[in-house]
């Protein structure tokens, strides 16, 4: 298993913001008992498939890091 070349930019990529969103999420309905009932089963569904377009998506803000940072070496 080998790293994608943009691995140190990941925090910018949509998918892996979504990803993150659903484990806080996840963690938050599990062991915080004020938050548990407010977050719909559903919502976890929801974020998985909105994870899975973004990563489908061409994103801009990523691909201008890429150039830039090979135009720079």
């Amino acid at each position: 298993m080998s790293l994608v070349r943009e691995w140190k930019q990941a925090h910018r990529i949509t998918s892996v913001q979504v990803g993150a969103a659903i484990a806080v999420l996840g963690c938050a309905d599990q062991w915080l008992p004020m938050v548990q009932g407010f977050i719909a089963p559903w919502m976890f569904g929801l974020l998985g498939a909105c994870g899975v377009i973004a990563r489908l998506v061409v994103q801009p803000k990523l691909a201008e890091r890429v150039k830039t940072d090979r135009a720079i070496k």
